[in-house]
């Protein structure tokens, strides 16, 4: 498994982290962004300035209980206008999405999000452990929302609203730059070491599914 520098989930035993008697740290959601937002497709048309402000300053409940012993699992596909750092023209690539979460019978959460080449076959992904710097996962009622900050100039925000009965999903992704930005500028996470740039982003195909159990586990 690939991912960031630095001491992270991903330098533990996946398996093992999710089971109670396992010693690592926890924190409580701190955030949600507000849920009223229309469907964006492109990064040059949103402003999430006031999103990424909006963190820290709304109430939010932990995990519902529904979510307890149960997973989320989230993809989505973005059509980019895409260069690494350094190179002169922006082309076009495509890349799948995935974020994973895990509720464990404690109300614990575990994420993991995933980003893949379709072209190459090549794929990579970060892992943590409840909420920290570039990934907040909060809840409210029936609605889980992910902020992923971990990049210059814009973020990714994941939306998911669940039925009644904790049993089904569904899923908005948007992916934005900041007010004033040209570009998003981030760590690849398919190629750990290498920055990427991104002057325009179209999500699409979102999906949502719910699983019993440790979706890490399987």
């Amino acid at each position: 498994m690939s991912g960031k520098s630095g001491k992270t989930f991903a330098q533990v035993d996946l398996n093992a982290a999710v089971h109670e008697n396992v010693g690592l740290a926890w924190s409580e959601p701190t955030a949600l962004v507000s849920l009223v937002r229309p469907r964006l497709s492109s990064i040059a048309r949103v402003s999430i300035a006031v999103a990424v402000a909006a963190l820290g300053c709304t109430s939010v409940q932990a995990a519902p209980q529904g979510l307890y012993g149960k997973s989320i699992v989230v993809s989505w596909t973005e059509q980019r206008m895409q260069r690494l750092k350094g190179e002169g023209e922006f082309r076009p690539v495509t890349r799948i999405g995935g974020l994973s979460v895990y509720v464990s019978g404690a109300g614990r959460v575990f994420s993991r999000k995933s980003m893949t080449n379709p072209k190459r076959q090549a794929s990579g992904s970060t892992d943590r452990v409840g909420s920290g710097e570039a990934r907040d996962i909060a809840f409210e009622d029936r609605t889980m929302m992910v902020t992923l900050s971990g990049s210059s100039g814009g973020a990714r925000r994941i939306l998911v609203k669940f039925d009644d009965s904790f049993a089904g999903c569904t899923a908005n992704v948007i992916r934005g730059k900041q007010e004033g930005a040209d570009k998003i500028v981030a760590s690849s996470v398919i190629n750990p070491g290498r920055t990427v740039e991104v002057a325009e982003v179209k999500t699409s195909g979102e999906s949502c599914s719910m699983k019993n159990g440790n979706v890490f586990g399987e």
